[in-house]
């Protein structure tokens, strides 16, 4: 390259450079005013628009629906960060019910600091509310919405609801809560709440603490169905002071195919055990990355009967559980994979009702594939499933390149791969005397 040619393409650059500076300054952006392309330039424009500006009420919800009463666009954002102080939610207002009840679709900015309600909150379809952190702490990096003393609903926060000017044709979509912690104050309520919302609708980064009832809740509440919701994503649940309710859960999927929970992290510190820390009893849907402490049971599968094509994979427990992953005995299982568990210190690693088989931490404390396939039935009754397992605890099928031989688990089927003609190919484990062993089947 020539130095003219060099010159010349620094010139351009620098040139370039300037033009944006300009066009932007020009627009106002040098004085915090947001902008738009109009097709022959930029202009300021109201698409975003600073919730503290609106209403001088001592009601943070007050303000925001103040704010959101002015939305003539859907998915126009408000920005409630600059509201630093009167961050109580009175009465039955939310920032969607006050003078006037607001659904169209937008997003909302939550300040980092403590936001106290008195009634839950219910998002209209297409509305995003996001905060500035969802850590366990109270540190000023994080948004929490708390349960007041004398909080009166059964929810914290409902995507969506039964109501057609809520959920057009009782579908909601577009819904998603992030960024947040929601602290229950110890009362039997529900954290999150999905019914309705289906598509493009999820919770990420949230932090459900001291929610004695259970912490996200997705399940059809007649007519809505949240199905093809999530995933629900990084997500926290804890207890560290008051004790929980037995009965209490971290999440609960029931009756609906979702996108799954793919992160999740469960600790209780109190001495008061709630027997499972999440259940899943629906059809198409994932457990994965999760990690539980202080509970009886970890992940549950079961016992709705419909419950089917169910994947638990990377689950974690810890000292002082009896089971990490349990098949309820309630329901007749179908194709059920559970992937990649450790018992961590738990007594038992997985417990399957439905077979009458556990795997214990002490014989399989790390198990790598369990799988339930359909079940076999004679007159109706089921006597047996399909099944997989890398556990050489309880019957399966192995593949070897030599025949087998030694004990084995009665039932178990063993391929010899590279069988000469003439020569067994196939072994099954039978009794022999106080033993087993290995017999060729012709």
């Amino acid at each position: 390259m020539s130095r003219r040619d060099s010159s010349r393409r620094v010139y351009f650059t620098v040139a370039a450079l300037i033009a944006f500076a300009t066009l932007y300054s020009t627009a106002g952006w040098a004085q915090g005013q947001n902008v738009v392309y109009n097709g022959s330039g930029t202009t300021t424009s109201s698409a975003y628009l600073d919730a503290s500006a609106f209403s001088t009420s001592s009601d943070i919800c007050a303000r925001i629906n103040a704010a959101l009463n002015a939305v003539t666009v859907a998915g126009t954002v408000v920005d409630a960060r600059g509201i630093t102080s009167s961050l109580t939610c009175t009465g039955t207002h939310t920032p969607w019910v006050d003078t006037n009840t607001i659904t169209i679709a937008s997003t909302v900015l939550l300040p980092a600091a403590t936001i106290v309600i008195n009634t839950g909150w219910t998002l209209p379809a297409g509305t995003r509310i996001i905060g500035e952190g969802g850590g366990s702490d109270t540190s000023s990096a994080v948004t929490t919405i708390q349960a007041s003393s004398t909080f009166a609903s059964t929810f914290m926060i409902s995507m969506g609801s039964s109501s057609t000017t809520i959920c057009p044709a009782n579908v909601c979509n577009g819904i998603s809560v992030e960024n947040l912690r929601l602290d229950g104050q110890s009362k039997s309520i529900t954290g999150v709440l999905n019914n309705y919302s289906q598509e493009s609708s999820y919770v990420k980064h949230v932090t459900f603490y001291q929610i004695n009832g259970t912490g996200l809740s997705v399940g059809p509440s007649s007519p809505g169905n949240p199905v093809n919701s999530g995933p629900y994503s990084d997500l926290t649940c804890s207890f560290v002071s008051t004790a929980p309710a037995s009965t209490t859960l971290c999440a609960v999927i029931t009756g609906a195919s979702t996108r799954g929970i793919h992160g999740m992290t469960c600790t209780n510190s109190t001495a008061t055990k709630p027997s499972t820390a999440i259940s899943v009893s629906g059809s198409n849907d994932s457990i994965e990355d999760v990690q539980m402490q202080g509970f009886v049971n970890g992940v549950a599968i079961g016992p709705r009967s419909s419950t089917s094509g169910i994947l638990a994979k990377n689950i974690t427990g810890s000292s002082g559980m009896t089971t990490t992953v349990i098949i309820s005995n309630s329901f007749t299982p179908s194709d059920i994979a559970i992937l990649g568990v450790n018992a961590n210190g738990a007594t038992n690693t997985i417990q399957d009702l439905s077979t009458t088989t556990t795997l214990t931490s002490a014989t399989d404390p790390i198990v790598a594939t369990y799988m339930l396939g359909k079940s076999e039935s004679v007159s109706g009754t089921v006597t047996g499933h399909t099944r997989f397992t890398t556990s050489a605890s309880v019957p399966s099928w192995v593949q070897g390149s030599v025949a087998p031989t030694g004990t084995c688990k009665i039932g178990s089927l063993y391929s010899y791969a590279t069988a000469a003609s003439g020569t067994d190919a196939l072994y099954v484990c039978v009794p022999s005397g106080s033993t087993t062993k290995w017999s060729g089947v012709k």
